[in-house]
Parts: structure tokens; sequence; C-alpha cells
């Protein structure tokens, strides 16, 4: 197929040999007089390459990817010769994009692997005055009075939603400190003084971030639950439910890992409290579960930072884990914690 011209400093071309909705082949070749130095940024390069050759293949011309997280893993810090990338497509609901791109020597071995985020949105604006906005999980355009899972949600709660899903998507491909009111407002779909309208500040909409995302996890850890008897199954319920959140919306985790610092005292006090909610939401699943004598007598609390953290895994290390499959890392999770509670 055709060549593509990479950015990297070491200016080398991009050979893709198939494209295709879900996965991309490519060849590189690296000559022994450019291998000196780290490769990473030239082989985060290829692999933005192949991801964004596989998203124009799946989206077609009236949408586009935006790349909007980035995380790649070097396994060897002295590459040459013809490489070859393989990205293949993890997930995608129409909104958002999940990429994995592995990349090998000519031996096979594996030097490096890429975990790429796409935001997928409209090619060209859709009206007069708005810029074009982000799409829903069903690719249709966000507007003022699209669906959302809480159909009571008023019109200004859904205008937060909107504002709160760009500022996760911008802060994580720019951090909290390089993005911009503009940028976010772009991404939003809306103007900038409108946006003003619901946030009155960058610090206050990164707070609105964390309400809105453990807000979020909270209610799907509700809906996951509330036909489950035990203990047991709504141990297991909450597993599930947190790591299909995490899948989904893995770059607003990533957010708030690494974002809580920027926070001024009081609103990382706010949003703290927030997350205690959810901790102690788990933590009551396991203290019920040790009255019904389901569990073993152990702390709630630490049993629920444990829960929420192996979840995390998903969201936060895709390179490592990804290849298994999100069924079976969830039913592993869940069976881990589980035998480990029990009597």
């Amino acid at each position: 197929m055709g060549k593509l011209e990479m950015s990297s400093a070491w200016s080398s071309a991009v050979t893709i040999t198939s494209a295709a909705p879900d996965s991309v082949v490519g060849r590189l070749t690296v000559p022994g007089a450019r291998s000196a130095g780290s490769p990473l940024g030239l082989l985060t390069d290829f692999a933005g390459q192949l991801a964004s050759a596989g998203a124009a293949s799946a989206l077609g011309p009236t949408r586009k990817a935006q790349e909007i997280e980035c995380r790649t893993s070097l396994f060897s810090h002295h590459v040459e010769g013809r490489l070859k990338g393989e990205a293949t497509l993890l997930f995608s609901d129409g909104s958002t994009m999940n990429w994995q791109i592995l990349v090998h020597d000519e031996e096979g071995k594996t030097v490096c692997a890429v975990s790429m985020t796409h935001l997928v949105v409209q090619a060209e604006p859709t009206g007069i005055g708005e810029p074009a906005g982000p799409l829903s999980n069903s690719g249709e355009p966000v507007s003022d009075d699209a669906s959302s899972p809480d159909e009571a949600m008023s019109p200004a709660d859904k205008r937060r939603a909107q504002i709160a899903a760009a500022a996760a998507a911008v802060i994580a491909r720019k951090g909290f400190g390089n993005a911009t009111m503009r940028e976010i407002a772009d991404t939003a779909g809306m103007h900038v003084p409108t946006m003003y309208q619901y946030v009155a500040s960058k610090d206050e909409m990164l707070e609105l971030v964390y309400i809105w995302t453990m807000a979020r996890v909270r209610t799907d850890v509700d809906l996951a639950t509330v036909n489950c008897s035990t203990a047991t199954e709504k141990l297991r319920a909450t597993i599930t439910a947190i790591i299909d959140k995490g899948d989904r919306f893995g770059r607003d985790v990533g957010v708030l890992n690494r974002e809580l610092k920027s926070l001024s005292p009081a609103a990382r006090i706010r949003v703290l409290a927030e997350y205690r909610k959810l901790l102690l939401q788990i933590a009551q699943l396991v203290s019920d579960g040790i009255a019904a004598g389901e569990f073993r007598a152990v702390e709630p609390e630490i049993a629920a930072n444990f829960v929420d953290a192996v979840c995390d895994i998903w969201a936060l290390r895709p390179f490592a884990v990804r290849q298994f499959g999100q069924a079976a890392f969830h039913d592993e999770v869940a069976e881990l914690i589980l035998r480990g509670l029990r009597n």
C-alpha cells in the first residue's frame, strides 16, 4: 500500500502493508546509523501512524479520530533494521476507540507495546456558529437534548456532563497545566462564553471531571447490583461494573490518578470525599457478606480499597492485561477477590 512520512526527528517512512477497520500492519526500516539514542519517539510515532490508518478505514469520510491518550512500554533501547508493527482495535463504542500496537524486530521479538485511545469526532462542523462536537456511543453528534443514561438529568446537568467528558479528553491528552478553556469548549462543541455559564473556572472544571466520573461509577454499581440477592453476587457484579466503566472511560481514570495534585486543597477534600463514597459502597457489601457468613472477618474498608485498586488495573495497565480479554480479566479478578474473602 502507500508510504506515510513520519513527524519524528528520525524522518523515517512507514509502509502500510494492510489496513482494515480493526487491524493494520505496517513496516518501518531503521538504518543502523540512526539507531543511537532512545527510539521512544520514533516507535510511538510509528504506532500512531498505524492506529490512525485503522481509524480512517473504520470511520470513513464523515468522522475522524483524535488521539487523546497514548502509553508506550519500551522493551529495547536499541532498534535497527526492518520493524513490523501490528495495530489491533481492542474496543470501539462509536465515541472512542482503543488500539493496541505491538512492534517487532526482524527476529520477531517485541521491542515496544503501545496503547492508544482515540476520541471520535465529526469531520466537519454540523451547523453555523458552534464547532463540531464529540459523538455519542451510537456515533451520532452529542446535542443539547441527547438522551442520558439518567432520564431525569436536567438540561444543565447534561451540559455539565458534556463539558466534563470534553475536559477529561483534553486533560488526558495535554495535562491539566497545558489544557485551555478554548480547547475544552471546542471539544465539547460549544462556545467558551456558553461553557462559562456552567463552570466558573478551569479549577472548577477539573473538580467537575472528578465528581462526574465518580457519580457515574457509583450509579453503575447501583444498577449492577439491583437484582442480586447475596453479598457474593453483589460484589461480583460490582467488580464487573467497575472494570466495564474503566474499559469505556479509561482516560478519565488516568486523569483522576494523575491530576489529583492539581486540585486546590479545598477541592481535593471534596473530591476525596466523593471517592470515599464509592469505597464505603463497596465496604458495605463486604460488611453484609461478613454478617451473612459468606465472608470471613476482615476490615471492610481495606478490602474495598483492594477491590477498587485491582479493578483499575484494566484501565491503567492495558498493555499488560488486555490480551487476555475483558471477560477473562474480570472473571479472574472476581474469583481472586472472593476466594480471599471466603471463610
